[in-house]
């Protein structure tokens, strides 16, 4: 993936020297420190692809080598979801962050084959919501990731919605959290957000990884990843020598 961006790099950086000369050619010169920043600028916008990219490889590499130890028993089923949750923090946030490559305004057509529905009276945060596409080669599988902010309760009540017409339920951790509270006669409402999905890491032999939550600040996100292509793509990816370009 590095090799395809250094070469994009290049290819974009020439393209656009050779337009910015042409403009400057035909029309009044414009002044040197104007075409300075718009090359500055532009690099770094590649280098802010380059960098998310190289974070999206390390968040998929760190998630795979949690579930390896997971399976070989190195890891319990709650440390592995509290590390899924830190990493996913951690990387996530900072990719979007960096450079929303494919912005999200809504599920596209092969998520709602999957049962899946926008929530109703929270807004789209558009800078966190994002997509890749089976149909663009450098993105290679299809994924959906839509950030909705607003009234906490609104936001828990969505997801239930959501999660129930799509089948998805409970996670296991928060099932165990209420029937513990249930058990020790303590009140539901002290456990905060709520996660939906249709996989864990006793069972991840899913064709769609699906998760519907909501944080304790009333955050609803909806994730959605076709796990067949993006094992071949990862894989794919995994067997190329980056460095010898």
């Amino acid at each position: 993936m590095k090799k395809y961006f250094y070469i994009l790099k290049y290819f974009l950086s020439v393209c656009i020297a050779v337009v910015l000369v042409s403009c400057t050619s035909s029309q009044d010169q414009a002044p040197k420190e104007d075409f300075e920043e718009q090359i500055d600028a532009f690099s770094e916008s590649l280098e802010d692809i380059d960098e998310a990219m190289d974070m999206v490889d390390m968040l998929n590499k760190k998630l795979n080598d949690i579930e390896k130890r997971y399976k070989a028993g190195e890891l319990t089923e709650e440390e592995a979801a509290r590390l899924t949750e830190e990493i996913n923090h951690k990387y996530s946030r900072e990719i979007a962050r960096r450079s929303n490559l494919n912005p999200a305004l809504n599920l596209p057509q092969w998520a709602k084959y999957l049962g899946l529905t926008e929530p109703q009276g929270l807004e789209l945060d558009e800078d966190f919501s994002q997509q890749t596409s089976i149909d663009n080669p450098d993105e290679g599988y299809n994924s959906v990731i839509l950030v909705y902010v607003g009234n906490y309760e609104k936001a828990m009540e969505q997801a239930k919605i959501i999660a129930k017409k799509a089948g998805i339920p409970i996670s296991k951790n928060y099932k165990l959290a209420f029937k513990m509270a249930k058990k020790y006669g303590e009140s539901f409402e002290e456990i905060k957000g709520i996660t939906y999905m249709n996989y864990d890491f006793s069972n991840v032999n899913v064709d769609f990884k699906i998760s519907i939550s909501v944080n304790e600040n009333g955050v609803l996100t909806i994730n959605a990843v076709d796990v067949i292509q993006m094992n071949e793509y990862l894989k794919k990816y995994s067997s190329q020598d980056f460095n010898s370009f």
